[in-house]
């Protein structure tokens, strides 16, 4: 895969690819097999990006799940609900491109791959608004056998060791609601069974995790096809600057087995480092700035390198963004020496859990979309300091929470550890928490008062399409129960986020632009080194693996000379 002889300090290929997630991936392997000689290198020993540790969903509107579930469903339709969510801030020419494009792109990749989607029946986040439906736009990666692989394999990016279970297993979204109504549904606990069965065989035969799911998946189907197809993956080879010959970008120069080498690139460069969670952007994130601890859940070899190298060409970032980044609420695992963080996507909005800050209150609707939440945590941060997700003990054995599994998983470590405290009762969980006893005592009071009414008079929560999916369909009200059952329990939540939204100004062709507003001829930006079309806003579930995608094969189609829009060959020629 990796070890491929340079002539001297300088090698040729027709398009060099700059980061190894689902938007390097998908247009490293769309141009070759447009019959280009394509180069990808990654600066990380493994491949795989942010992309390898998502969910691996994708918002596709328009997807044949989608025309076939919702009437009406159109890139019109689509386009008026980004509008509705993003306003002003809305690219409206890349949003058009993307709307056009996502559905021939998805379809492209699936044909020349193994790669498959299933449907998603996630709502659109604010599925309410003009535009918005409540399911199906968005699609997910189908599981996949990680020994079609071969070689590969090792050398994937694993996901977020806080978000597997029983040592490396990977739970999809259609594993879940097996796994949290085991102890309620036979039909549920036998799925369950064969889930952990089919783990411990491979463990035991493997010696390794070939069950591959979410964004694994995808970027393992994708780096499969591509090195099949002929493509070539040179790993710990970060790019080191740019070649540009006036106005034209001509290659790079990446350093190899602690070699520069010169990669001259006859159709250009594309730039999908992963964008910059971990560089100089994120100490002007306005609550970083003003001393709130921040997490971001990315790699950390994603500090905006290529960006950088674009700006050093005559490349612009885009400004007037509404957040810099896809904000999450995280938690930090103790994993021996080491932390890992979790996301909390889901937890927060199941019956018989509320969020307070450290003043002891409620602060925003516990159900809303993780961005949204995060955000309301900062305004929260500032006000009261810490934050805690708390919930009682029927429902931390029901749902689990955090990296905490529900039953029969065992508690004992976590509060070992420290990552969840416990208390005997409320008061003791508040002191331990550094919060104000009474303020406590009353916030879980009044709670559980309108809980036991199905109501949320303070935050609305359960109001919403997307509240109402992301809770329990089984319980009596699916995001609200009273907290009423010892002990207690807490976990410390802080800011996150999942990858930036700033980047460098592209075109609808994917093309980097100058600060004249012209294109830089023959260096593309996608993933999270392009800024995001969407403003800063998020959507749905899959807005920023959908543009990776759709962009990476528009770019693609673009640097071998075949327009988007025209179906594409699936047997072009390979060098």
């Amino acid at each position: 895969m990796t070890d491929t002889a340079v002539a001297g300090d300088s090698m040729d290929c027709d398009l060099l690819v700059a980061g190894s997630g689902a938007a390097g991936l998908a247009a490293a392997l769309t141009a070759q097999r447009a019959g280009l000689d394509v180069l990808l290198v990654e600066k990380a020993a493994v491949f795989g990006g942010t992309s390898a540790l998502s969910g691996g969903g994708v918002w596709v509107p328009g997807n044949r799940f989608s025309r076939k579930a919702q009437q009406g469903d159109s890139p019109e339709r689509a386009l008026q609900y980004l509008q509705s969510v993003c306003g002003n801030n809305l690219n409206v020419p890349l949003a058009k491109t993307y709307l056009s494009h996502c559905v021939e792109a998805v379809e492209y990749l699936e044909r020349v791959s193994d790669l498959r989607f299933g449907p998603n029946p996630i709502p659109d986040y604010r599925a309410e608004l003009p535009g918005g439906i409540a399911g199906e736009r968005s699609l997910r990666a189908a599981r996949f056998d990680g020994r079609k692989a071969g070689d590969l394999l090792p050398r994937l990016r694993k996901p977020l060791e806080s978000t597997t279970i029983f040592g490396g297993m990977m739970v999809s979204a259609e594993d879940l609601p097996d796994l949290f109504s085991a102890g309620r549904s036979p039909r549920a606990a036998l799925r369950s069974l064969r889930l952990l069965s089919r783990h411990f065989l491979d463990k035991l035969f493997n010696q390794t995790v070939t069950r591959l799911a979410n964004g694994n998946a995808l970027v393992a189907e994708l780096a499969t096809a591509f090195v099949q197809a002929g493509g070539r993956i040179w790993l710990e080879t970060p790019l080191q600057h740019l070649l540009q010959d006036q106005s034209l970008i001509t290659g790079a120069v990446v350093c190899r087995n602690g070699r520069n080498v010169v990669i001259n690139a006859g159709h250009g460069v594309v730039l999908a480092g992963g964008g910059a969670p971990h560089g100089t952007l994120r100490d002007s994130y306005d609550h970083v700035a003003a001393g709130i601890a921040h997490h971001s859940l990315a790699p950390v070899e994603n500090t905006g390198d290529l960006i950088a190298a674009g700006q050093a060409c005559g490349a612009v970032c885009n400004s007037g963004l509404s957040e810099p980044a896809a904000l999450t609420p995280v938690s930090q695992v103790p994993l021996g020496r080491d932390t890992c963080g979790f996301p909390h996507f889901f937890d927060r909005s199941k019956p018989g859990f509320i969020a307070i800050d450290q003043t002891g209150r409620r602060f925003g609707n516990e159900a809303d979309e993780y961005h949204v939440f995060a955000r309301k945590m900062i305004c929260g941060t500032r006000k009261g300091g810490r934050m805690f997700l708390i919930c009682d003990h029927r429902a931390l054995r029901r749902y689990g929470a955090g990296a905490v599994p529900p039953f029969p998983g065992r508690l004992s470590r976590w509060v070992r550890n420290g990552y969840l405290l416990r208390g005997r009762d409320l008061a003791e969980l508040a002191v331990k928490m550094g919060c104000p006893v009474p303020t406590v005592a009353e916030t879980v009071r009044d709670f559980n008062a309108c809980a036991a009414e199905g109501a949320d008079p303070a935050f609305g929560r359960g109001t919403s399409i997307y509240n109402r999916f992301i809770g329990d369909a089984l319980a009596t009200a699916s995001n609200l129960a009273p907290l009423e059952h010892a002990p207690f329990y807490a976990i410390e939540l802080f800011v996150g986020d999942l990858g930036t939204f700033a980047g460098l100004a592209t075109n609808e062709n994917a093309q980097v632009l100058g600060a004249d507003g012209a294109c830089i001829q023959g260096l593309y930006a996608i993933g999270n080194d392009a800024t995001s079309f969407m403003g800063g806003a998020y959507p749905a579930a899959g807005i920023t693996l959908g543009p990776a995608l759709t962009f990476g094969y528009v770019a693609a189609r673009h640097a071998s000379g075949r327009r988007a829009g025209r179906r594409p060959q699936t047997d072009g020629a390979n060098r």
